[in-house]
């Protein structure tokens, strides 16, 4: 049997448990998104005499050629979580394989499905690469022990970064998320080469997560969103001035503060999401592949999608960076 809600307060208790440790996937966050970001989200429930899968799908127009330099927009149904964050907006058992094809190739138009496991192999759609999630394994007792596990160049490089640190003001927020906080926000939004959604000021203002503040004379010049859920640390957005980044080495202060925080916080991982990859990965951080999942129920669209499926597949990167030093038994 399949089920499909129109808003997340109607979902059965059973979907939490389907979404496990996938967080964005939860009731009380997809509840959030659907009040400040409201863009035809319906949720869908396959059960027999339980629930075995479940997903999240809403509609956006889309360059669907993003990674390339072709442009094409397009209606596109996704199936995701309808925020920028790097978690798949489904939960599939095995078992449920045919049944999800069915439903999702019945569906009109052009399906997306975004940040999916490799492993999806069976609902036929075309198949590409979208943005690595990049993740950190934290293993070291301090800030300081990571610093100094750290090869020569990349310590060098970020105690001089932390120094320019040392003229800002680095707090918890604890009063309302402001205009001037979202305003560096969407410096970074307008900056990104890959959008998808721009969230209201409203999502800061409510979602369940810490936000910590980097301030120059009172005036915020940088921030960042994240959550501590178990012994795992998410990035969830940030936001900087761009005409003093380089000033204070903002963007690199900001991921080193994220850094600093997940170990004194005894986490064994941090998840610094997607983009950027290349910085992230001089920290020490791992690519984790993601894929996605295209189809359009015009055969002769769905053919072009197949035949140039490369248009809209994210070229990974090939460097491979030895950040830390190699531990001898």
């Amino acid at each position: 049997m399949i089920e499909v809600f129109k808003h997340a307060s109607a979902l059965p208790d059973e979907w939490d448990k389907a979404a496990g440790s996938n967080a964005a996937l939860h009731r009380d966050n997809l509840a959030l998104l659907e009040r400040v970001n409201p863009c035809r989200q319906e949720y869908v429930v396959f059960r027999e005499d339980e629930v075995y899968a479940i997903l999240v799908k809403y509609v956006l127009k889309l360059d669907i050629f993003c990674y390339s330099r072709i442009h094409f927009y397009l209606p596109v149904t996704v199936v995701g979580i309808p925020c920028s964050v790097d978690e798949p907006g489904y939960c599939i058992s095995g078992s449920a394989s045919a049944e999800v094809k069915g439903y999702l190739s019945g569906l009109k138009g052009a399906k997306l499905i975004l940040n999916a496991a490799e492993n999806l192999e069976f609902l036929g759609f075309t198949k590409g690469y979208t943005l690595p999630g990049c993740v950190l394994d934290i293993r070291w007792h301090s800030f300081e022990d990571y610093l100094l596990g750290l090869r020569s160049h990349y310590r060098y490089r970020y105690r001089k970064a932390l120094k320019k640190a040392e003229a800002l003001s680095i707090e918890a927020l604890e009063g309302e998320f402001d205009q001037r906080l979202y305003r560096l926000y969407e410096q970074v939004y307008d900056r990104s080469e890959y959008k998808l959604e721009k969230l209201p000021i409203d999502f800061f203002r409510e979602a369940k997560a810490a936000v910590t503040m980097f301030e120059k004379d009172k005036e915020p010049v940088a921030f960042v969103q994240y959550v501590i859920e178990g012994r795992k640390m998410t990035f969830l957005f940030g936001g900087l001035d761009y005409r003093l980044n380089k000033e204070f080495d903002l963007y690199q202060n900001m991921l080193l503060y994220l850094v600093r925080t997940a170990i004194e916080n005894n986490c064994t991982s941090l998840d610094l999401g997607q983009t950027a990859e290349e910085m992230k990965c001089r920290l020490g951080a791992r690519l984790e592949k993601k894929y996605l999942y295209i189809h359009h129920d015009n055969g002769v669209i769905n053919w072009l999608v197949k035949k140039f499926s490369r248009l809209f597949s994210y070229k990974m990167p090939q460097a491979v960076f030895k950040v830390c030093k190699e531990v001898r038994n």
